[in-house]
């Protein structure tokens, strides 16, 4: 049995399971750029709060006096 999808250039004849292959295609493409983003989120927080922690240090200093080093 044939499916009938109406498409720019006319009609195209899909069997019932000629798209499963795209459709895990583009559900494992989909999570490889989702994990991807997670890696490039953590990386940038992970500098940030490194970033942070160096700033703390400095005020941390200044509270204390600059003569104190």
């Amino acid at each position: 049995m044939a499916i009938i999808l109406a498409s720019g250039f006319g009609p195209v004849h899909v069997q019932p399971g000629d798209a499963l292959p795209y459709l895990a295609l583009a559900y494992s493409v989909f999570f490889v750029v989702v994990f991807a983003y997670i890696m490039a989120l953590s990386r940038r927080q992970t500098r940030v709060q490194r970033d942070l922690a160096v700033l703390q240090q400095v005020v941390d200093d200044e509270r204390i006096g600059p003569n104190a080093r």
